[in-house]
């Protein structure tokens, strides 16, 4: 879900979580995937956080599919490699 930032201006029509988001993304050197660094600071509570910011509720499921569906898989499989490795060792199995 960090892997269109500018998403979040869209949903909230402000670019505070967005520019959070940035800067989180930064420090893991553009790698999203290393976002998931432990329970604490999984991806979900880094959310948890950042919408509570705008004095919002996130809950992972209601929120986490209907995000993962705006921002799109193919926007996902670019931003993360072994996501994309993952989803295409899927498609060659299925074939």
């Amino acid at each position: 879900l960090f892997s269109q930032p500018e998403y979040y201006t869209d949903y909230f029509g402000d670019n505070s979580i967005t520019q959070k988001m940035n800067e989180i993304i930064q420090t893991f050197q553009d790698d999203i995937e290393k976002i998931n660094d432990s329970p604490e600071t999984a991806p979900s509570k880094r959310l948890e956080e950042l919408f509570e910011k705008v004095g919002e509720y996130y809950d992972k499921v209601f929120h986490g599919e209907g995000i993962a569906s705006d921002i799109g898989i193919e926007v996902m499989r670019k931003r993360a490699k072994r996501f994309n490795c993952w989803v295409e060792k899927i498609i060659v199995l299925s074939s």
